[in-house]
């Protein structure tokens, strides 16, 4: 229920049903502590691991674009 009314099924998967842009939640509850859990549903923004953080690129223009970092290297 709080899954389906606080919009986490647009970024999160559980058990088929919504996006798999963020972690797949379908087992989360076997993966990580209780207060871990009450934290991300209460700030989900507290922690996000390195291969979901979006970066937003703002051209000269004004115009945007934003993603996942992918292959980032020293270059």
């Amino acid at each position: 229920s709080l899954f389906r009314s606080q919009g986490c099924a647009g970024c999160h998967l559980v058990n088929g049903e919504g996006r798999a842009q963020g972690p797949d939640l379908s087992v989360i509850g076997s993966q990580r502590p209780v207060a871990y859990l009450r934290e991300s549903i209460l700030d989900p923004s507290a922690k996000i691991l390195r291969e979901y953080r979006l970066a937003r690129l703002v051209q000269a223009d004004g115009s945007s674009a934003a993603g996942f970092i992918l292959n980032e290297d020293t270059h």
